[in-house]
């Protein structure tokens, strides 16, 4: 009878031991996926943290890019408006050329006159061609 209790009592510091063992490794297990954890839901933070950033910024650019966009447009409709105007200019400049050519007597003043205003023209054409030039795709 003895022998049967030291027998299950071995068996039993065996079980134990077993048991100890197996709660070490387990305490171990726990603190490291907690750390884990703590690491992740530090990460996840940051990550969040930075999600809102862009977030923000998204917006930001969003409206700035309205901005440049209505920009843009008055920029066009200046241009435009600018355009109509030399070309208005252009015709009433040729306009008066061709009357003062026929009413005008003294030939060398009228080539003198043309030649000026051919000139002028051609500053004109080259200024808007470094213009346009300057900003392509517009």
């Amino acid at each position: 009878e003895n022998k049967k209790l030291k027998s299950a009592n071995d068996k039993a510091k065996k079980e134990m031991k077993k048991v100890k063992e197996t709660n070490t490794r387990l305490i171990q297990a726990n603190e490291s996926a907690g750390s884990s954890f703590e690491m992740l839901n530090n990460q996840s933070k940051k990550l969040n943290n930075n999600t809102s950033n862009l977030t923000g910024n998204i917006e930001k650019y969003k409206k700035a890019n309205t901005k440049l966009r209505d920009d843009l447009k008055s920029r066009q409709a200046f241009y435009n408006t600018e355009a109509k105007i030399r070309l208005q200019y252009q015709k009433t400049m040729a306009q008066i050329l061709d009357v003062f050519q026929d009413n005008c007597k003294d030939a060398d003043l009228v080539e003198d006159i043309v030649c000026i205003a051919l000139e002028c023209e051609s500053e004109a054409k080259a200024a808007l061609a470094a213009a346009e030039a300057s900003a392509p795709g517009l």
